[in-house]
């Protein structure tokens, strides 16, 4: 574990920390208000919801021991052979780091296989409880019960979508390792998790930050002042970052050498390129050493240093008593942000496909981000974080097949024929065609359509979302839409959106 040596005292980080002073009562107090804040937010679990994810843990340990004995008999083991072979649940993310929020009350739904991803998931509900579950196949003949993670030979011999999915666990335990405090690191990325989804800039996908990379943004503010409340921590958390200088790299420790693998390289901006082109890397901990932020596109870094400067002056009035924390979780005004919209529809006629299809697209988004940022006359292309529901009406199966290409919705209502200021054709129809490439496309059972839009455009349940001064320059912006199930004469779509 890196480390450095304060005095007498070693403490966690690649530097020393830059002040080692303890909380005042005020100090204390704010941090107590905000635990309140957050508590209001329901960012804690209660008893009966920490029983219910132990026994959704447990369900989903015993089925995939299951899982395993019925593929090795399938295979000709002998069911001792088959009951041996084992296989194992591991938490990672905000569970593992101590940190998730309340879920609802629903039974397993929503199963939404994500095959396209950087890691590879099956997303679904587990009695309300979201599970974000990845696979890893090791080169060993048994899987005990105590088998330990932490040893980067378990990696040998493993393709890079395996060593991806087994660093997330590896990757959360070296985070929680290398805070001095991990209470106060806790109540900190609560807060800051909190902010950045009110904010729309927590979106890995989208080329945002997703939960790792803030973890251990958070993580490195500890280590720099280890005694410090965690409302001085929030404090420093948003002043650091306001004039971080980027792409210097974000890390707990430094990167390790170890065992050579064919599929993956420790990130080093010296030996490889493509991590050099790395706008905000944020460096995990654990070997091999990834960059958790390399889908960070010149736009999004503009809006997520945005929102980090616009947080870091509502702080310092929190800190002097001239604001409270709710006014740092106010919601974002996206829809008031920006004169023109393009809208990404995602329609499909069944349910269950209508779920791998908005996935896919999804996953595939910030391709068309990246297309729209090539436009000279662009500024800025802000994607959205989040979906809306929707559903649309058909009364023939004439309709049926006109809405599921992704032609209209909204009870017929067609949309999308006004004018946009730049002419962004070109890369519109290069990310559909990239989107209709994929081997499971059907063109006659879904579609996807991007349409324009006005502000005026927009729906008045998102329009009324906030408000900010309308920006004059050509930005490009996305949001998303999911829709409901298809019952009867009802269609289901999902819609996404990008804003010009």
């Amino acid at each position: 574990m890196s480390a450095t040596q304060q005095g007498t005292k070693l403490y966690p980080g690649i530097t020393r920390p830059l002040s080692l002073e303890g909380p005042t009562e005020y100090d204390i107090h704010l941090t107590k208000e905000l635990q309140k804040t957050l508590m209001l937010y329901g960012l804690y679990d209660s008893e009966e919801t920490a029983k219910l994810r132990e026994h959704v843990l447990k369900s989903l340990d015993e089925m995939t021991k299951k899982f395993v004995q019925f593929v090795y008999e399938r295979q000709g083991f002998s069911k001792e052979q088959a009951v041996k072979a084992g296989g194992k649940i591991f938490t990672y993310g905000s569970y593992r780091l101590g940190v998730n929020a309340k879920a609802s009350n629903e039974q397993i739904k929503d199963i939404t296989p994500v095959t396209d991803a950087f890691v590879p998931v099956i997303k679904f509900k587990y009695s309300g409880i979201p599970i974000d579950f990845v696979c890893a196949r090791l080169n060993l003949e048994e899987i005990s019960e105590d088998i330990d993670l932490k040893d980067p030979e378990i990696l040998r011999g493993l393709d890079a979508h395996s060593i991806r999915s087994i660093n997330g666990t590896r990757v959360a335990d070296d985070i929680l390792s290398l805070v001095p405090n991990m209470d106060t690191f806790r109540a900190t990325l609560r807060c800051i998790k909190l902010w950045a989804t009110r904010k729309a800039v927590y979106s890995n996908v989208l080329g945002f930050l997703g939960g790792v990379a803030w973890a251990i943004l958070v993580a490195r503010v500890c280590q720099l002042y280890p005694h410090a409340s965690a409302s001085t921590l929030i404090s420093k958390f948003f002043h650091i970052l306001t004039s971080w200088s980027w792409p210097s790299p974000v890390m707990l420790k430094a990167v390790e050498d170890g065992p050579a693998f064919a599929n993956t390289k420790p990130w080093n901006p010296k030996l490889n390129p493509t991590d050099r082109s790395h706008r905000m890397p944020v460096i995990t901990p654990s070997y091999p050493s990834m960059c958790t932020t390399h889908n960070v596109t010149q736009s999004t870094q503009r809006i997520i240093t945005g929102e980090i400067k616009q947080a870091a002056k509502i702080v310092d009035k929190i800190m002097a008593g001239s604001a409270k924390w709710p006014q740092l979780f106010e919601a974002h005004s996206f829809f008031k942000m920006y004169r023109q919209y393009l809208q990404i529809t995602v329609v499909a006629d069944n349910y269950e496909l209508q779920l791998k299809w908005t996935g896919l697209v999804e996953a595939r988004l910030r391709q068309l981000v990246i297309k729209l940022e090539a436009i000279h006359s662009v500024m800025q292309v802000h994607p959205f974080m989040d979906g809306f529901s929707e559903t649309c009406l058909y009364r023939t199966s004439t309709d049926k097949v006109t809405v599921s290409q992704g032609e209209k919705y909204d009870n017929n209502r067609t949309i999308g024929k006004m004018k946009m200021e730049v002419d962004v054709t070109i890369p519109i129809e290069e990310f559909k065609r990239m989107c209709r490439s994929w081997t499971e496309y059907d063109y006659r059972h879904m579609g996807v359509e991007i349409d324009r839009l006005e502000q005026s455009d927009l729906p008045k349940d998102v329009t009324a979302l906030g408000k900010r001064k309308i920006l004059e320059s050509n930005v490009i912006s996305t949001t998303n839409k999911i829709a409901k199930r298809d019952e009867g004469t009802e269609l289901l779509t999902a819609t996404t959106t990008v804003v010009l």
